[in-house]
């Protein structure tokens, strides 16, 4: 997994974070967030978590940390 940078806003410390919502009783979709501790700010990925396959949850983060460390 990539390392996460400093906030691009505030310099603050992040941190990865998973939710999930689940419709129908059914179908369960996840979202990957990094998220600043310190100004809250964050981007996040969603994904379908129905299947939950190991590599999906690897692939979100993966995107996520990658989308938050090319923010300027």
């Amino acid at each position: 997994m990539n390392r996460l940078k400093p906030c691009p806003f505030c310099g603050g410390e992040a941190k990865t974070v998973v939710d999930f919502d689940m419709v129908d009783g059914r179908k369960i979709f996840m979202s990957a967030y990094c998220e600043c501790g310190v100004c809250g700010i964050y981007q996040r990925v969603k994904f379908d978590g129905t299947q939950k396959q190991f590599t999906d949850y690897v692939d979100a983060f993966n995107r996520v940390i990658s989308l938050w460390n090319q923010r300027t």
